[in-house]
């Protein structure tokens, strides 16, 4: 009775079809970076739709692409805290930078289906690939420190444990709470083994 990993289908539409009609109109090379990820952060209590920590990340991101550095902010993030929540992470994110920091509604693609953060960037990469956006082109991570902490340490055993490959490449700090990668294309592969990741 979940079909979380296919409720946003297809991905183009729905609240990406105005981004994703852009896709084809950028001029990638005024751009230094492809798109600005944000990972979600899940609220743990019944009935909250944005948790503060997922908002902070927001306001980091919508700073980002104010300052131009890529057409397009990407919110990531499922339907994962509290366990079969109604909310979807990326959902949540994207009506916030919206309607609250006024980011165009173009300018920001919804990724529905992640459940953590090494799914976070397989996901994207998906979509970069699915979307024909630059693949040569990296990904800025805007997130908070101590997920970038994560990003760059401990994730690559996750990643080989629950994947069997990395998701990036050529992953490099930028600063406390940014990082940048080039996405793998190995993250194409489905995952038989994780029913309520696409």
């Amino acid at each position: 009775g979940r079909d979380e990993a296919v409720r946003y289908e297809p991905l183009q539409e729905g609240m990406n079809s105005l981004a994703f009609k852009r896709i084809g109109k950028v001029e990638w090379d005024k751009y230094l970076y492809s798109v600005i990820l944000v990972p979600g952060f899940g609220p743990e209590q019944e009935g909250v739709a944005l948790d503060p920590i997922a908002a902070r990340r927001c306001d980091s991101a919508a700073k980002k692409y104010i300052s131009g550095v890529a057409p397009f902010i990407v919110v990531s993030g499922g339907h994962v805290h509290p366990n079969k929540t109604s909310y979807c992470e990326a959902v949540e994110m994207k009506k916030y930078l919206v309607t609250v920091l006024k980011i165009p509604d173009n300018a920001v693609l919804i990724e529905p289906y992640a459940r953590h953060t090494t799914t976070n960037l397989r996901n994207l990469n998906r979509m970069i690939f699915d979307f024909k956006i630059p693949e040569k082109k990296k990904v800025i991570i805007v997130t908070d420190e101590s997920q970038s902490r994560y990003i760059l340490g401990n994730m690559a055993k996750t990643a080989i444990r629950d994947l069997g490959y990395l998701p990036y490449e050529n992953l490099i700090k930028i600063s406390e709470t940014e990082s940048t990668y080039l996405p793998n294309k190995l993250s194409l592969q489905a995952n038989p083994f994780d029913t309520l990741d696409p």
